[in-house]
């Protein structure tokens, strides 16, 4: 009767290690999923984030910097030029006519969604004229940005 007792015991300690045993592999198996579903994701974001590497390099700079210098306002200069979480673009500087110089940003293909980013302010500079002060955000896109290479 001992022997069977024994054996009970041993057989439900054995069903017992059984249902962890069972139960840690299903939650396993569920860890790996969740870990195959973050890879993909990430690959994902890394083959969007390849797409933005061209904003980081030197000749989109210089683009950049090409196509607002031959086609800006005599009269207008820029204090700034920012390039912010990869796609965005701040332009800063002085004008005489800001909304000309909002026109000619609006139609360079490289750029969308271009908007104030403040109020322009007006002053009268130390020859007698009227300049303003403007900020401009902007959307690069890379399909513009790979006409002009």
């Amino acid at each position: 009767m001992v022997f069977v007792y024994s054996e009970a015991t041993n057989y439900m300690a054995l069903k017992d290690k059984e249902t962890t045993l069972t139960t840690r592999h299903a939650q396993f198996l569920n860890r790996m999923n969740e870990i195959s579903k973050a890879r993909s994701e990430l690959d994902g974001m890394k083959v969007e984030l390849e797409q933005f590497t061209p904003f980081q390099q030197d000749s989109m700079l210089t683009t950049i910097l090409t196509e607002l210098t031959d086609n800006m306002p005599d009269d207008t200069y820029l204090t700034q030029l920012q390039i912010k979480k990869g796609n965005t673009l701040q332009i800063q500087g002085e004008s005489s006519n800001p909304f000309e110089v909002q026109r000619i940003l609006t139609k360079m293909t490289f750029l969308k969604n271009v908007k104030p980013a403040n109020a322009i302010t007006s002053r009268k500079s130390g020859d007698g004229q009227s300049k303003s002060r403007f900020i401009y955000k902007a959307t690069l896109v890379l399909e513009g940005f790979r006409e002009k290479v």
